[in-house]
């Protein structure tokens, strides 16, 4: 026996080789159900005093107590160990992930031909990677396959303001607006464009429109605030910057707002008190400048914006089965 078999932890293998094992239906058929009976009796004599052989042995090998119910350990084959690669550089995961990202949006394209929704996707990663030009060319793909899609036009407006053309910028926002009245920050969008464009009594008239589908939007509150400091009703606008505090308290720039009109309507000691508020907040945020690791807020920034695109892939592929 010992010089055809050896046991390996639960296995019997011979010549290194493991033994098929016979189907019980097949091996009652071949040998009879009273040989079965005594073959399956023999076998289990034969493998308690298998058992107790090596439980023997490796007492005597070990010279420790035989532990009663102890399982035996199962010996599983290891792997060969892998090589692991060095940890990347904040820089190196930002390039990978990037590339990751286009790969994705490339598969999408390849296995969808036929859905403007990859363009779309195309369009906004190489938005998010700071290709213009690519995802502007992404987006009119995507608007020949289908017009109805705002989401293009809202993206071919930010990349109109910066170009600072803003009157094609407020263009493309009207187009998103007329498929989709209800999408959520366009007017504020249009009211920042008409900002420098200084046409202050549109900018209220669109913060207004925001508030009716955001009535929480404290840009909107800030941009009317703008909007009234700028036709010198000095009233209305420290409401609505106050307003837009109480939404957001460390609105920085609605307590510049705050300061200027309220030193309009010769409310000294209350300018003094925004106009000091404003400086704490402006010296955190210098600081924040200053302490501010780059490299790891891009990374931050790139895995939302990876993660983002996996989640628009998971529900195209829904979409289509």
């Amino acid at each position: 026996m010992k010089r055809h078999k050896k046991i390996v932890g639960r296995e019997t293998k011979n010549s290194g080789r493991s033994q098929p094992s016979v189907p019980p239906a097949l091996l009652k058929e071949s040998i009879g159900p009273k040989s079965t009976k005594w073959l399956f009796i023999s076998g289990v004599i034969a493998s308690v005093a298998i058992a107790g052989f090596w439980g023997v042995k490796s007492f005597l090998r070990s010279g420790e107590k035989t532990q009663i119910n102890k399982p035996l350990p199962i010996l599983i084959e290891q792997p060969e160990p892998s090589t692991v690669p060095s940890q990347l550089t904040q820089e190196q995961e930002v390039a990978a992930l990037k590339k990751e990202e286009i790969e994705l949006a490339e598969q999408l394209m390849r296995e969808f031909p036929d859905s403007e929704v990859p363009l779309v996707l195309m369009g906004n990663v190489h938005r998010k990677h700071g290709n213009s030009a690519e995802a502007v060319k992404c987006w009119e793909k995507a608007l020949v396959q289908n017009p109805e899609r705002p989401d293009a036009y809202n993206g071919m407006g930010w990349i109109a303001v910066e170009k600072g053309e803003y009157d094609k910028a407020i263009a493309f926002w009207r187009k998103a607006l007329k498929i989709n009245p209800q999408m959520p920050g366009v007017h504020n969008s249009i009211a920042q464009a008409l900002m420098a464009l200084g046409k202050y009594k549109e900018i209220i008239e669109e913060a207004e429109e925001e508030l009716k589908i955001s009535p929480k939007s404290d840009l909107s509150y800030f941009l009317l605030g703008q909007g009234y400091l700028k036709q010198k009703e000095y009233d209305k606008a420290k409401k609505h910057y106050e307003t837009a505090i109480e939404l957001q308290p460390n609105n920085m720039n609605a307590y510049y707002g705050l300061f200027t009109a309220c030193s309009r309507l010769k409310l000294q000691d209350k300018a003094r008190e925004y106009m000091a508020t404003f400086k704490e907040l402006k010296a955190k945020d210098r600081k924040v400048l200053m302490d501010r690791n780059k490299a790891f807020d891009d990374l931050v920034t790139i895995r939302k914006g990876v993660a983002g695109t996996y989640k628009d892939a998971e529900q195209l592929y829904l979409k289509k089965g």
